[in-house]
Formats: structure tokens, sequence, C-alpha cells
């Protein structure tokens, strides 16, 4: 084994997960050289937590320069996991053989000292601002819905465009808002994203969405709109609603076209569904969290006109009432029946079950359904239904 070449034992390690990598390295200080090849680090998953902080560190310095696909997962409540993160993101930014960038917060609000905000802010998005310029080749970005940096989207948006405009086939600037209700509004031109040549999914807040906007995807000669995510917060009285020919020349211009609908503690989102909703839209996914209610005016409108490429729709609300105590024991009150006030023939998720073609998986949460109902789901869709979650 001492006289095996080290290209050799460097392809035996590109087999290996990266605990058994590890191992393998820890025999000899000749294995252990092999460790570092860039070969073997084309991509990184970080755990910047307390249990993975050390390891995310000891990668931080001996990859950062070179590895392509970074997945930086941290803990944004605890403000060492956010200054550790900022380091990495320091480090990332001397990369130019970067391609990738995925954020994956614990939540969406950074946790930072109220008297450091501001400073802290400005660190991580100048170092995003650093890695736009640097990188040669930056085909993915995600800010992972971070408030704070979702905020900047307007000047990255303009760095991309000038640096990455040839490059760029994914961008998530789409947030998740602490307060639905009272939020600040960014300058976004529209024409800005008919500059991007390749870019095929885009994650972006309903905010920003415009008939004009889609006009941009619809009238280019570039590369086609695969996937558009689409985040629901408050819905202002004065937005324009998106028209079905809008919807419908966009699927001719971008046949491959799918789109997530994300609906997060927004109650007008979900009470105003059927002013989102289009025949012609290739609705894909639909997810909706705790909105206290299910539009089955809406849910109906999807069976009927929304259904040829549907896959999913996940819907998680909270229990109705707070827990009560009985005998010294906590019980959970009942959960709210969504056929209470709702004059029903039929239950609207038995009849996507049925006629959505392409319908994968369910997830109902917080919410009673007939014990029927759920056999018929199960029945009507066999096993193409993936996941079921009641």
């Amino acid at each position: 084994w001492e006289q095996l070449p080290s290209t050799v034992f460097v392809q035996i390690l590109s087999y290996l997960p990266l605990t058994d990598r590890l191992n393998a390295t820890s025999v000899c200080r000749t294995w252990r050289g092999c460790l570092f090849q860039p070969c073997l680090w084309r991509s990184i998953d970080f755990s910047v937590n307390i249990l993975g902080r050390k390891r995310a560190k000891l990668l931080s310095k001996m990859c950062a320069r070179f590895v392509r696909e970074v997945h930086l997962n941290f803990s944004a409540s605890f403000y060492a996991d956010v200054k550790e993160t900022l380091k990495i993101l320091r480090e990332l930014t001397t990369n130019p053989n970067l391609e990738r960038l995925t954020l994956r917060p614990s939540s969406c609000q950074l946790g930072w000292p109220e008297r450091e905000a501001n400073h802290c802010k400005e660190l991580i998005v100048n170092s995003l601002k650093e890695i736009i310029i640097n990188s040669r080749r930056l085909k993915h970005l995600s800010l992972g819905c971070i408030g704070e940096l979702t905020d900047a989207s307007d000047d990255l948006l303009l760095l991309l465009l000038k640096h990455q405009s040839q490059h760029l086939t994914s961008l998530h600037i789409n947030s998740v808002k602490e307060d639905p209700y009272s939020y600040r509004l960014l300058d976004l031109p529209e024409l800005t994203f008919s500059g991007f040549h390749c870019l095929s999914t885009l994650g972006i807040d309903y905010d920003y969405v415009t008939n004009a906007l889609f006009h941009s995807f619809i009238h280019s000669n570039k590369t086609s709109l695969d996937s558009i995510i689409i985040h629901v917060h408050g819905i202002s009285a004065d937005h324009e609603v998106i028209s079905n020919d809008t919807w419908h020349q966009m699927v001719s211009a971008n046949p491959n076209l799918g789109v997530t609908l994300n609906l997060i503690h927004s109650i007008d989102g979900s009470s105003d569904m059927l002013h989102l909703l289009k025949p012609a839209m290739p609705l894909m996914h639909l997810r909706q969290f705790f909105c206290e209610g299910i539009n089955i005016s809406a849910m109906r409108f999807i069976s009927q006109h929304v259904v040829s490429r549907l896959r999913s729709i996940v819907i998680v609300d909270g229990m109705e009432n707070e827990i009560a105590l009985e005998e010294g024991r906590e019980v959970f009150p009942p959960f709210p029946n969504m056929y209470m006030s709702h004059d029903m023939d039929e239950d609207p998720f038995v009849m996507l079950a049925w006629k959505a073609p392409n319908l994968e998986r369910l997830t109902l949460i917080g919410y009673e359904i007939m014990q029927e109902d759920v056999v018929a789901i199960a029945r009507l869709r066999g096993p193409h239904l993936k996941h079921l979650e009641i």
C-alpha cells in the first residue's frame, strides 16, 4: 500500500463517502496528503452549527479557494454561527472557480446583536458582491430567503447582470417575511431579467411579478424558463393581476415551465388565491403554510382548470385552539373541520386525486378530513401517489 501511486489513491477516495474518506486518510501522512485534492471537493455541504462548526472551519480553510459548489447550512439564530458563516463567505470571495452557492439558514432572520446588525449585513452583502464579481462562471445563487439579503436584491441583480449574464441559470431572491403585512418593496426593473441569457429557474416574491416581467421571458431568444417559484406574502390592493393571456404566452414561449406557489403566513394569499390562479397557469406545486384556512373555491378551481402539470399540494396549519389541560395531562382539541363552513357535494382533494394525472404528493396537516375521503384519494392515485400525509 505504501507504493500505491497517489493518483490511484485519489481515484479510490473519489468513490468513498465523506466519513470513509476521512477515516482512510487518517491511516498515514501520505494518505492524508491526498485528502484535499481539488477533484475530491467539487461540492461541499458546510454545516455551521454547534456540532459541525469545527469541521466547517477546516473545510473552509482547505477548500474554499477551489470548491465549485457550496451549500452553506447554518444556525441563523446563533451569532457565533452567523459570524463563522460570514468568514466562509469571505474565503469564498477569492475563489474564481465557484459556480454554485446556496445559503440554507435555519430561519430567515439572522440573529445578531442589534448594535452590530447594520455592520454584519453590510459585510455579508459585500461578500456576496465580491463573489459575483470574482467568479468566472457563477451559475446558481440562492439567498436562502434571508430578509436582510433579499432586501439587497436590487444591487445584487445589477452586479449579476454585469458580470454573470452569460452564465447564470438559477437565481433565488424570494424571501420569507417576518411581518407579511409590513415590509419594504424594492425597485426591481422587469427588463433586468431579460438580460440573463441562460436563466432557467427563478425564485421571486409575488410583489415583483408583473405582466411586463413575464413578457421579458416571452419576447426573447434566450434559454427557456423551466421553473418559477413565487412566494406570496401580503397582496397589495393595487397589484396588477397576471392575465390568463400572459400565462398562455408564457407556456407557449417556455413549454417546460412549471410554477411553484408558496404561501407563507399569507392570509391574504389564501383568501385571494382565485385572483392568483388562471386556467393557463402551469401550476406544478402548491405549498401553503400557516395561512389560517383553506380556500375551498380555489381547490375546486385547481381541480377543474389547473391540473395537467400539478405534482404536489402541501397545506400545513396549526390547531384551531390552544392546548387544554385535563386531569393533569395535555389534551389537544380537535382539528378544524374544513367541511363545516362549505356546502360541498364532494371533497376537493378527492377531485384533485381523480383529475390530476401527475399528482405525486398530498400533505394536509391541521385539518380534519373524512376517513372515507382519505381512502378514496389513496385508491384513485394508487402507486402514483408517492407521499400521502394527513
